[in-house]
């Protein structure tokens, strides 16, 4: 019987090396089903974002079930950009 890996959206190795340059810390963890794709690290804070090629791709099933039941932050993104404007604003909203 073979392993069935977890589908990777084409843009995250871009999103993920991309934030890392800019001095994210940045762990995979879209292999663990029902859960996001990324957790991103910064200055003492954790993000969790869900990665879509674009804003009109739907959730999968359990994607939904986690958005729908996670009482803690997360966010769909579909760049680094998306990631990086999101934890800034986060972070100037103190």
């Amino acid at each position: 019987m073979s392993k069935r890996f977890a589908r990777v959206d084409n843009n995250q190795k871009e999103i993920v090396n991309e934030l890392r340059k800019k001095g994210y810390s940045v762990k995979h963890v879209h292999e663990i089903k029902g859960f996001v794709d990324i957790v991103v690290g910064h200055k003492g804070y954790n993000f969790l974002f869900e990665i879509k090629t674009d804003r009109k791709k739907k959730l999968t099933e359990k994607e939904k079930e986690f958005a729908d039941n996670w009482e803690g932050q997360h966010n769909i993104i579909c760049s680094a950009k998306d990631a990086i404007d999101f934890i800034k604003a986060y972070l100037n909203s103190f």
